[in-house]
């Protein structure tokens, strides 16, 4: 089987898999949008990640998350919060990711959340841990309007799966995941386009063929490979690791290095995560390897008091520049998009 081309469209894909004929359009058209995005009189970011719930049915392992009190992971974005932030985003955003510490399908508002953001005419994807999938929810996701739908699988063993995710069954996941491929096919639908969301870490890095291969196996549309960027393991060898083309597997699947290859670019840049309480943090990079009570020092604005836009192009903007000079946080060290710095800031 022919190799497909990768790419490396960041943390989330925000473009369909598709094949078009060439025309230099779209190519204008982003340079305008990324002309606009850091605009000081009227940018906006290109996507935004939001929390829409702190709570998880599972544990694990290096999830910030174990370690927060019990006020600080039991809480869900409300449907009026989610709608204040979706009404402020106009061009150049396009896309919202419904991803942050929590499991999405927690929060009971999570399917009008999909369908008011598609009704604004955004991009809308998720990563779900797909534990709590039934035929009921399937059919809700197809029917959301959600265009891109993200699963957790970090490792084709079922002893090395579980115990990543504390309180997964790994038999069970599969299972969901052949019932909803399944279901898409039985319904002809060709939203939302499925993919697998694996971490890298120090656990299965020597699994990435098995992980191709099981998400072929399943069906999915795609792989997406990310990195791990806890505290736990910012040392250990991971963080050097880069995938590149030449790498991969051969698979009919597409295939994304996105964190673990050399073009991956910061966050913070493009786009911003936003707190089930509205706070404004650069990435998500901050939750994954912050606790929630040092989130102040990295907080950049709050939407109770403030637009996206004002605080976009004020604090947030005087961020960017540090980080296009060369200056990073020591949380950045973690990530995939850190270049070699001048120099170190603390927020």
């Amino acid at each position: 089987m022919a190799k497909k081309k990768t790419k490396s469209l960041g943390r989330k894909m925000s473009r369909k898999i598709t094949n078009v004929p060439y025309s230099p359009l779209p190519q204008f058209k982003e340079l305008g949008r990324n002309y606009i995005i850091d605009n000081p009189y009227f940018g906006m970011p290109s996507f935004v990640q939001i929390e829409i719930t702190t709570k998880c049915n599972l544990i694990c392992k290096y999830c910030t998350r174990n370690f927060e009190p019990d006020n600080q992971i039991n809480n869900d974005m409300t449907l009026d919060s989610f709608k204040l932030i979706i009404n402020q985003l106009k061009y150049p955003t396009r896309s919202v990711h419904l991803v942050g510490m929590g499991e999405p399908i927690l929060n009971p508002d999570m399917f009008s959340m999909i369908k008011y953001a598609k009704k604004k005419g955004l991009e809308v994807s998720l990563i779900d841990n797909f534990t709590l999938i039934d035929r009921e929810k399937t059919f809700a996701l197809i029917e959301s309007g959600l265009d891109f739908l993200y699963i957790s699988f970090d490792s084709a063993s079922k002893n090395t799966f579980e115990e990543l995710r504390t309180g997964a069954n790994f038999e069970k996941i599969v299972e969901n995941i052949k019932l909803f491929v399944k279901t898409k096919r039985e319904t002809k639908a060709k939203q939302p386009v499925f993919l697998f969301k694996s971490t890298i870490s120090s656990f299965n890095i020597n699994e990435i063929p098995q992980l191709v291969k099981i998400a072929e196996d399943l069906g999915a549309d795609g792989i997406n490979f990310g990195k791990m960027m806890s505290e736990e393991e910012s040392n250990s060898r991971i963080s050097t690791i880069r995938l590149n083309e030449k790498d991969m597997p051969k698979s009919k699947i597409s295939i994304y290095p996105c964190e673990l290859s050399e073009s991956y670019q910061c966050d913070a840049l493009r786009g911003c995560y936003i707190t089930y309480d509205l706070k404004v943090l650069p990435c998500g990079l901050i939750p994954e390897s912050t606790y929630r009570a040092q989130y102040p020092k990295f907080t950049l604005g709050d939407l109770r008091i403030d637009t996206l836009g004002n605080i976009w192009r004020t604090s947030f903007r005087q961020f960017r520049k540090k980080i296009k000079s060369g200056n990073y946080l020591q949380q950045c060290k973690t990530c995939a998009g850190y270049k070699k710095p001048s120099k170190e800031f603390k927020p």
